[in-house]
């Protein structure tokens, strides 16, 4: 079996590149300015096109490939963005199987109703809604028959794969088998449910004192290795939910915020995938927290740099932003370079007032440059720049006004200050640092 999926993915690959070699030659006569706007965005759709053609695995992969600004443009991660996660739906009788095996009896026992039609199916499992003979109505999550067992196949394939990809000069400097060692340890921690079970609590017991973030509550009966049983949230979606109109836009706007920051910078744990599908509204007007897969733990230290970049980014002073960001290791040979196009950069914000300025715009852009000169980046910072990203692009959506930077000013010293993680001198920049990056002049 893993010999015939290999075969099918090396022709897969090999139609994939014809495919994009032919997309080339199609803008090979355009203008130079189609070639750059319209040649990434062909990228991402033959590549979304290849992925959902894969499977689970490649799904899932180009999802977190599309938070990832500094392995892709975000002209092909929009592609990727656009890929459905919805794939044919398994028939119950196949389900059936699974959930009476894990619970180790029959639906019937165990539920009071249970309906046989999905509410949603997704490319690792589908989510059931049954009600426990104890009355609470229920979401119930099964894992699709074989998922863990290919993913385990796909990605050993792609490590042999990114291994010859990488006695290529020109691929050499991607590290394709350390990034790929990243995203596959994100994929598959989405097929672990004891651990999304353990995520879920962890991030509860985080936001235990917070009476506006909640997550459902786990019925531990009713789960296994391939199901997880839990509560049933009657809520909406964000977008659906600011088509109601709600009436404290700037309120909930700083908390939507305020829910990142508690999870980074006091439970030093952050949802990797917490994107608008991943947040509920509920009745009592409570963001609830739900796939709880991929969570990763936020290192102290990291925190520290982080809240160094973000003060960077305040005075938008090139140099420090790169000294925070390099910090601890030798300065790449294309830091003057990124440095100078960096201040081009931060000229287009000089004279503006800080409310004006999106910090997390300003982090995308300097990833882009280290991507685009080769210059190796930091997985963990990246996460915090797209989770900040995310939840700051959420809080926009909820109110346009609300003062991102007065929050990130406010709670992250409050924090700070309560988990004894920063001290006054890491908000100062040692100009005499040997490693730090050269001064570029700019204009003011």
């Amino acid at each position: 079996m893993v010999i015939l999926r290999a075969v099918q993915l090396l022709v897969a690959i090999i139609f994939l590149v014809f495919r994009l070699g032919l997309a080339r030659l199609g803008l090979l006569f355009r203008s130079a300015k189609v070639r750059a706007e319209e040649g990434p965005r062909r990228v991402g759709r033959i590549l979304a096109s290849f992925c959902e053609g894969q499977g689970a695995t490649f799904i899932k992969f180009a999802q977190i490939l599309s938070t990832r600004p500094d392995l892709l443009s975000p002209e092909i991660t929009d592609g990727l963005k656009r890929l459905q996660d919805g794939v044919r739906t398994v028939s119950f009788v196949k389900m059936r199987k699974v959930i009476e095996s894990d619970l180790g009896r029959s639906i019937s026992d165990a539920f009071a109703n249970f309906a046989e039609e999905p509410i949603a199916s997704a490319s690792i499992a589908q989510v059931y809604k049954g009600t426990l003979k104890s009355g609470q109505v229920a979401a119930v999550k099964v894992m699709r028959p074989g998922v863990a067992r290919r993913m385990q196949q796909d990605f050993a394939i792609m490590g042999a794969l990114a291994k010859l990809g990488e006695l290529l000069p020109q691929l050499r400097s991607m590290r394709l088998s350390e990034q790929l060692g990243h995203i596959s340890k994100s994929v598959t921690a989405q097929a672990d449910f004891a651990l999304e079970r353990a995520n879920n609590r962890r991030l509860a017991k985080g936001f235990a004192n917070t009476p506006w973030v909640r997550l459902p509550e786990i019925y531990d009966d009713y789960c296994g290795a391939h199901v997880i049983t839990m509560e049933f949230i009657d809520g909406m979606k964000l977008p659906a939910w600011l088509a109601t109109n709600p009436p404290h836009r700037q309120r909930d706007a700083e908390r939507l915020y305020s829910v990142y920051l508690q999870m980074a910078y006091r439970i030093f744990a952050l949802h990797a995938d917490l994107h608008p599908g991943n947040l509920l509204i509920d009745r009592q007007g409570c963001f609830v927290i739900i796939d709880t897969g991929l969570v990763i733990d936020v290192h102290r230290e990291y925190l520290r740099r982080f809240v160094r970049l973000s003060f960077a980014f305040a005075t938008l002073n090139a140099s420090h932003l790169l000294m925070a960001y390099f910090e601890g290791q030798p300065p790449p040979k294309e830091l003057p370079t990124v440095q100078k196009e960096l201040e081009k950069i931060f000229d287009g914000y000089r004279g503006k007032a800080l409310g004006e300025i999106e910090f997390a715009r300003i982090g995308l852009d300097l990833l882009a440059l280290l991507r685009l000169h080769r210059v190796p980046v930091d997985p963990q910072l990246t996460m915090l720049f797209v989770a900040d990203t995310v939840f700051e692009g959420m809080a926009l959506m909820v109110d346009p006004k609300v003062d991102i930077l007065t929050l990130i000013q406010t709670q992250i010293m409050e924090l700070a200050e309560e988990g004894s993680w920063l001290k006054p001198e890491d908000l100062v920049f040692d100009e005499t640092d040997d490693t730090a990056p050269v001064a570029v002049a700019h204009s003011a």
